[in-house]
């Protein structure tokens, strides 16, 4: 029945044939009951503490995180480099990183060979120890494997043009957060 369409009538070809088919389709429906609303479930409670958990999901990953105020950020950054190490930072991260290159284009092989980048984040997922990026005002373009620290601001704290969310549990609205930019 090839070149046929369900009631035997020659179908067309390309474009044509994807509109007759979405038309029937739309036909078919046309009488049907709109589809329920879908409630996803959530995996467990609200964590107590999401900074905490976060923590902990890291510690899985061998990661260290440090909890400190925003007087202390630099500092704790500084610290946090491996001394001689070489460094690169994103356009528009307001965190002075003395020596550090920023990234107005590194190639791929530039960017192999550093030894550490400093970025914010756009999200952390407290349950998975996630922390995302997206490319907003002082994030960085690429992650360098074994590289680090990454810095998320705090509740009431914002960097950039938008409110960066304190870790939370695994769900839906962290995509959400990501698509807030102006």
């Amino acid at each position: 029945m090839s070149g046929q369409g369900m009631s035997g009538q020659g179908m067309s070809t390309g474009a044509g044939a994807r509109a007759e088919v979405l038309a029937r389709v739309r036909a078919a429906l046309r009488d049907a009951a709109p589809a329920p609303d879908v409630v996803l479930p959530r995996a467990g409670a609200e964590p107590a503490d999401p900074v905490a958990l976060f923590v902990e999901r890291c510690a899985d990953y061998r990661a260290v995180v440090e909890r400190c105020g925003e007087a202390e950020l630099a500092e704790r950054v500084l610290a946090a480099l491996p001394e001689g190490a070489s460094v690169v930072v994103p356009g528009g991260l307001d965190v002075a990183v003395p020596g550090a290159r920023v990234d107005d284009g590194l190639t791929a092989a530039e960017l192999d060979a550093v030894d550490s980048v400093v970025t914010l984040a756009a999200v952390a997922i407290a349950e998975t120890g996630t922390i995302v990026l997206d490319h907003g005002p002082g994030q960085g373009r690429r992650a360098v494997p074994g590289a680090g620290p990454a810095c998320l601001p705090g509740p009431g704290q914002s960097r950039g043009r938008r409110r960066p969310r304190r870790p939370g549990p695994a769900r839906p609205e962290p995509a959400a957060d990501l698509d807030q930019r102006p």
